[in-house]
């Protein structure tokens, strides 16, 4: 399968709906759980005839090193995150996982005027829009969690989006730069582990 060809319901649905969750998901672990599938589906849809098989499986065991990077040390157990909900807080939960979904349906609509009007050569407006999904919905993943593991797989799911482009725009298969891609996405989990272990010294240090 060529990226000129249609991508497989299935695959598609798949990335666009782990996209979503990973928007949505107030706790790492769905959202770290969703990326990690994400990662599974864009290696079947990079081995189906855009990489070779050994690149694919490569992008694969990236993604889920930096999944095993993000997860908190000491888990299960180590880092519940709990804490006691009260109506107020209810509520303003509910107020912005609704302006969250708003804000979904609306980078969904923004990569679909995209896809319309801007195409990769070579490409259909499938791959366009799962392009253009991907990274702006890992932006808004991003930009709407403070805690570095969420904001973490956000900016991968963005990453991912970056990787498919590069895949459809080049000619062939530059090892260096998917290699830099590649260690980038380490990178990137690096980054967000550590700042999310940084937070969590900080919060258990006891003033004096």
């Amino acid at each position: 399968m060529s990226p000129a060809q249609a991508v497989p319901f299935w695959l598609l649905a798949g990335l666009l709906v782990t996209a979503g969750i990973i928007v949505m998901a107030r706790g790492w672990f769905p959202a770290l759980l969703a990326l990690l599938v994400q990662y599974a589906l864009l290696g079947v849809l990079l081995g189906q005839g855009w990489l070779l098989p050994p690149f694919a499986a490569a992008k694969v065991m990236a993604g889920a090193a930096a999944c095993a990077i993000l997860v908190p040390p000491g888990w299960p157990g180590g880092e519940r995150g709990y804490s006691a909900t009260t109506p107020h807080r209810l509520i303003w939960g509910l107020l912005a996982l609704l302006l969250l979904g708003l804000a979904l349906l609306a980078a969904g609509l923004g990569a679909q005027a995209l896809a319309q009007r801007v195409l990769f050569p070579g490409a259909g407006r499938e791959v366009a829009f799962l392009v253009y999904w991907l990274v702006i919905a890992g932006v808004l993943a991003a930009w709407a969690n403070g805690e570095p593991r969420r904001a973490g797989t956000g900016l991968l799911t963005a990453l991912s989006g970056l990787d498919v482009a590069y895949v459809v725009l080049a000619e062939g298969e530059s090892i260096p730069v998917l290699a830099l891609l590649g260690l980038l996405t380490i990178l990137v989990a690096l980054a967000s582990a550590s700042l999310a272990a940084a937070g969590q010294s900080e919060r258990r240090e006891v003033p004096d």
